[in-house]
């Protein structure tokens, strides 16, 4: 049934967060415009995306903003070197969508190793 096929993608979705909880959580946690269950509401109906590598994983949403659709990693955690190879995964995804932007707001030590993104304080930008 239709109702069954929804419950069932709900628990794969659950699933695959529960896989990547322990890297996320607590970016989640400190994020002052999230909790988990609006990681979960968002993620059950598409406006985040969940990205999930062997040791990482991130969280996106697309924004359109009036002069720009952007890509923005919201949550990101794990494994540097496949955080970096994601990226590039996130970013062709992005054009994709027809995204001119991906933005990464975090710590500013992401500056330090995401080179290719312009410094904007805690918030890196790249035009695609």
């Amino acid at each position: 049934t239709r109702h069954g096929h929804g419950l069932v993608m709900i628990y794969e979705l659950w699933k695959q967060w529960h896989k990547c909880r322990p890297i996320l959580i607590e970016e989640v946690n400190a994020n002052a415009l999230y909790n988990e269950d609006d990681v979960l509401i968002g993620l059950a109906t598409g406006d985040l995306k969940l990205w999930i590598g062997k040791k990482s994983a991130l969280v996106t949403r697309l924004r359109q903003e009036p002069r720009a659709k952007v890509a923005e990693c919201l949550f990101v955690g794990g494994e540097m070197n496949e955080i970096i190879s994601m990226g590039i995964e996130i970013e062709k995804w992005a054009a994709e969508q027809g995204c001119s932007l991906v933005m990464h707001v975090g710590r500013q030590g992401w500056s330090r190793v995401m080179t290719d993104y312009d410094n904007y304080g805690v918030c890196l930008m790249k035009e695609l």
